[in-house]
């Protein structure tokens, strides 16, 4: 779902702010958390599944518990001015962070990456795993791996493009990890 107002979120959802539950005006964090892992969990105020957030709205009829959903808390989160917004952004944030700490330490933090589309994925980070290439087979990650040279992961997406080449729902994506930029794609995106 796309960032939206909280505002717009509720004039499309028609939710009736005057009817959700009373909330304390200035909730303590354990009155927070108590709400957002209450079991069984109060339902999203837009979809009805199980919310997963919560917040205070102050109405004309006093404060009022607004419980959300993870999809439509996001939605309506707005991220901090300093905070990168694009997934090129958070990766960039995050892989000055592990060359800090590698600095520091010496060591290079082993980092998993959990993505919608992919599920969770290791994510190395060092120069010997710069290029990744995945094969996607019928809408599920089939294959991975990284390479420290460009030429070496374009001729391994040369030949998974060969193995998988008219199978239906097949795709290849070679990625440059320490820039977040898609280098190439087969079949090709319009």
């Amino acid at each position: 779902m796309d960032r939206i107002s909280l505002d717009e979120l509720l004039k499309q959802a028609d939710i009736d702010v005057a009817a959700l539950p009373p909330a304390p005006t200035s909730p303590t964090d354990q009155q927070m958390r108590a709400r957002i892992t209450a079991r069984p969990a109060y339902r999203c105020a837009v979809c009805q599944e199980g919310g997963s957030t919560a917040r205070v709205l102050n109405t004309d009829q006093g404060a009022r518990w607004l419980d959300l959903c993870l999809r439509h808390g996001l939605a309506v989160h707005e991220p901090s001015p300093r905070m990168p917004t694009t997934m090129e952004g958070i990766l960039a944030d995050l892989r000055e962070a592990l060359a800090e700490a590698t600095a520091a330490t010496g060591q290079t933090p082993d980092v998993r990456l959990w993505t919608d589309e992919n599920g969770w994925q290791d994510m190395p980070m060092d120069e010997h795993h710069r290029y990744h290439v995945t094969l996607i087979l019928d809408g599920r990650r089939a294959r991975h791996g990284w390479w420290g040279v460009e030429a070496v992961a374009r001729e391994k997406f040369t030949l998974w493009v060969g193995e998988c080449s008219g199978k239906a729902g097949s795709r290849v994506i070679l990625t440059d990890e320490h820039t977040g930029a898609v280098l190439t794609t087969w079949p090709q995106q319009p």
